[in-house]
């Protein structure tokens, strides 16, 4: 994990519901953030480990995310194993930088849609610098989910999702949280697990070609919670759910502006 901020915990937590973690390494220089972290990890009775730098965090992990606000690289090719998942979350306007552009050159790189990442995320960085083309990316997610591209081929490929955020996906995220605060025999401080999940969360839904992670990960508004669910948390920002004596008195700002 490069970044141990708010998102970072709740990524973290949606990871446990897909894959099975042993050891979490993470990376911020802010000790205040790298200690709580640290402190959640071991609270779910997985090792922890701070790692000296963010390259060091992600060596010889499966999985990567990178949720900081930085405008220079935090990872490069070198940094990053064959057959490693990268989850770019931070680089969601052109200010913004965390994958270096030989790293999504030699990555199938996924985004949740071409125009958007090539005007404001990683991938515009590397298009920018003349190392990639918006033809060069492998697909968009949703060609992923419904299979009409192909997904991860050897295990040795280095995987790369660009994602920089959709108004849609804020949509559906929030009105899965307004349908389950309705639910009457819902606790809505209760998280529910999707179905198809172990208590301890050891995937036995199809994987997904993309991740190797349990499908529903890349499932919009489907996996209960999924790692989408989370990369929209930012919806917080305008979306207020109140629930009241766990009636059903439900209170909702607006959810998306006119657009």
């Amino acid at each position: 994990m490069i970044g141990c901020g708010l998102q970072a915990l709740y990524h973290l937590d949606a990871l446990l519901d897909v894959a099975t973690i042993g050891l979490v390494q993470y990376r911020d220089p802010r000790d205040e953030a790298a200690e709580a972290f640290g402190r959640r990890v071991t609270a779910l009775g997985l090792e922890s480990k701070r790692a000296a730098s963010a390259g060091a965090a992600a060596r010889g992990a499966d999985i990567v995310v990178t949720v900081t606000t930085s405008t220079h690289p935090v990872l490069a090719l070198a940094d990053v194993d064959p057959g490693t998942f990268v989850v770019g979350v931070g680089a969601d306007s052109p200010t913004k930088h965390e994958l270096a552009p030989d790293l999504l050159r030699k990555s199938r790189v996924v985004v949740d849609a071409r125009g958007q990442a090539a005007a404001g995320g990683d991938l515009a960085h590397a298009i920018r610098l003349g190392v990639m083309t918006e033809a060069d990316v492998h697909a968009e997610l949703a060609d992923i989910v419904t299979r009409r591209v192909a997904g991860r081929l050897r295990d040795d490929e280095r995987w790369v999702f660009d994602s920089v955020g959709l108004a849609v996906q804020d949509h559906a995220a929030a009105r899965m949280i307004l349908e389950r605060a309705c639910r009457p025999s819902v606790d809505p401080a209760r998280r529910q697990r999707h179905p198809g999940m172990k208590e301890k969360g050891r995937p036995k839904a199809p994987l997904c070609p993309m991740t190797s992670l349990s499908e529903p990960v890349c499932r919009l508004a489907v996996c209960e919670p999924s790692l989408w669910v989370v990369n929209v948390l930012h919806v917080a920002k305008r979306v207020r759910v109140a629930v009241a004596d766990r009636e059903r008195d439900l209170l909702v700002e607006r959810v998306l502006d006119a657009e």
